[in-house]
């Protein structure tokens, strides 16, 4: 048994208004990001699968639209290269940035082995 807590396994990720990835980072092993291979691509299209694709564009959409708290909390799956699915906790938020409001996302590996 182990007495230290490990390094949690996450995704962080920045929108624009229409989903595309500004920025994206991940030290989720199963989830090697490679960022020029996925800045300028939609977000929805690159990591959501069909099953949580409706409840993500509505959450984004709630975000943008100031329906929701300022914080808001989810989970969904997200697709990895090698056909693996992976559920995340995100925590996302819009911010403004130069007159432009942006998305920003944290996703935590839901379930990681000790």
């Amino acid at each position: 048994m182990s007495y230290f807590i490990q390094k949690k396994q996450s995704l962080h990720v920045v929108l624009d208004t229409n989903a595309t990835i500004i920025d994206i980072e991940s030290n989720i092993d199963e989830l090697t990001i490679n960022k020029s291979a996925y800045i300028g691509k939609n977000w929805f299209d690159s990591f959501i699968g069909t099953s949580d694709r409706d409840k993500a564009i509505e959450v984004f959409s709630r975000l943008l639209n100031g329906k929701t708290e300022k914080k808001l909390t989810h989970h969904n799956d997200i697709k990895c290269k090698n056909g693996k699915h992976l559920l995340l906790d995100f925590e996302s938020e819009v911010i403004i940035e130069n007159d432009e409001k942006k998305v920003v996302s944290k996703g935590v590996l839901r379930y990681q082995p000790f």
